[in-house]
């Protein structure tokens, strides 16, 4: 009887205790997304907020490698922002052709979120690319920009423990906060050429009244 009370006690303890990492892995979720969104609220050049989220994602999920990619509509595609906890991840500028069984191409195939949970079997290029690196296991989710599967936010771990299930979900509110910065600059980008259009009818009406 007396043991029984104690592991009552002791399933209390670790539910506690269960609940407080949980409690603290939220708010470390939300500190990470805040300085994101800040700085796509203040309109911080694409490449920043790039690599500040491979960085956050890598720092929360406590994994190796983390990258973000973007689709370019010729079967491949390029790294646009990279994180590493050590030397040698993969370069931003780095292209891989898409095809074969890997998370690259399976979030281009669905546009939905994809896991490999080891290497050993997969193939294509971008698998040729995770080998080369020593990854392990992988977690990408898709990045929507207007409807449109615009590109892909993947990590990966050189450990031998696979990603916890339903991980990669918890890469979508990084997504969406890359697909805001994108649809930003695309936005700026069309407003300056507006302007541009503008300054030049203008010089061509000046020119000719001249």
């Amino acid at each position: 009887d007396r043991l029984e009370k104690f592991t009552e006690l002791v399933a209390t303890a670790v539910a506690n205790a269960e609940s407080y990492e949980t409690l603290t892995g939220l708010a470390e979720e939300q500190a990470a997304l805040r300085r994101v969104a800040t700085l796509v609220a203040r309109d911080a050049p694409s490449t920043e907020v790039f690599e500040a989220v491979a960085t956050e994602v890598g720092k929360l999920l406590d994994t190796d490698i983390t990258v973000v990619g973007r689709y370019d509509g010729d079967g491949s595609a390029t790294a646009i922002g990279s994180w590493s906890s050590s030397p040698g991840g993969v370069p931003v500028g780095t292209r891989s052709a898409i095809g074969g069984r890997n998370v690259l191409t399976l979030v281009a195939e669905t546009g939905k979120p994809a896991r490999v949970d080891g290497y050993d079997d997969a193939s294509g290029e971008a698998a040729d690319i995770a080998r080369r690196h020593g990854w392990h296991s992988s977690i990408a989710a898709p990045i929507v920009v207007e409807d449109r599967l615009w590109g892909v936010m993947l990590v990966a771990t050189q450990r031998p423990e696979a990603f916890p299930a339903r991980a990669e979900e918890r890469l979508a509110a990084f997504t969406d906060l890359v697909a805001t910065a994108v649809a930003n600059t695309q936005a700026h980008d069309e407003l300056r050429r507006f302007g541009d259009e503008q300054a030049a009818l203008v010089g061509e009406s000046h020119a000719t009244s001249a």
